[in-house]
C-alpha cells in the first residue's frame, strides 16, 4: 500500500515510491520494486491500482504500467480518459497482469498523466501486489 504523498509530474512516467509492506514471505520487495527470489522463477500474478486526489479533467489521460528492470515496459494497464471539461476531479484505474518471470527479474509500478501540471496521488489510494502462481 502506498501511504503518504506522491506527486506525479506532467507527461512523465513516474515510479511509485514509498510503499508500506503488509506481507512479504520471501523478502522479495525492496527499493520500491519486486525482485523474483532465487529458485522462484515461474508465473506470477500482479495487481495494482492508482487514484488521483483531484485535478483530472478536460479529456486528460491517466496510465499505469509495470516495468521489468529499469526501462523495459512489460505490461500496459488500461487507462482512464476524463472527458468532463467542467471541473477537476479524482481519477483512478487498476489492473491485473500474469507474467512469466525468472529469478532476479525486477518489476516496478509507474504512473503517467497529461493533466498539464503535477498531480497528487490519493494518500492510501495506490497498491501493488504480486505472488507466484506456479513454478517453471
Amino acid at each position: 500500500v502506498k501511504n503518504g504523498a506522491l506527486s506525479v509530474n506532467n507527461s512523465t512516467y513516474t515510479k511509485v515510491t514509498g510503499w508500506t509492506e503488509e506481507w512479504d514471505s520471501h523478502s522479495a520487495f525492496a527499493s520500491d520494486a519486486f525482485t523474483v527470489p532465487a529458485n522462484c522463477g515461474g508465473r506470477y500474478l500482479f495487481q495494482f491500482q492508482v487514484v488521483t486526489a483531484s485535478a483530472m479533467d478536460d479529456q486528460e489521460l491517466l496510465l499505469a504500467k509495470l516495468y521489468k528492470g529499469a526501462s523495459e515496459i512489460l505490461y500496459t494497464v488500461n487507462y482512464q480518459y476524463i472527458s468532463d471539461s467542467s471541473d477537476d476531479r479524482g481519477g483512478g484505474l487498476g489492473g491485473t497482469a500474469i507474467l512469466d518471470l525468472a529469478a532476479a527479474d525486477v518489476i516496478s509500478f509507474y504512473i503517467f498523466h497529461n493533466e498539464g501540471a503535477a498531480v497528487d496521488m490519493l494518500d492510501g489510494g495506490c497498491y501493488f501486489s504480486g505472488f507466484r502462481v506456479t513454478g517453471v
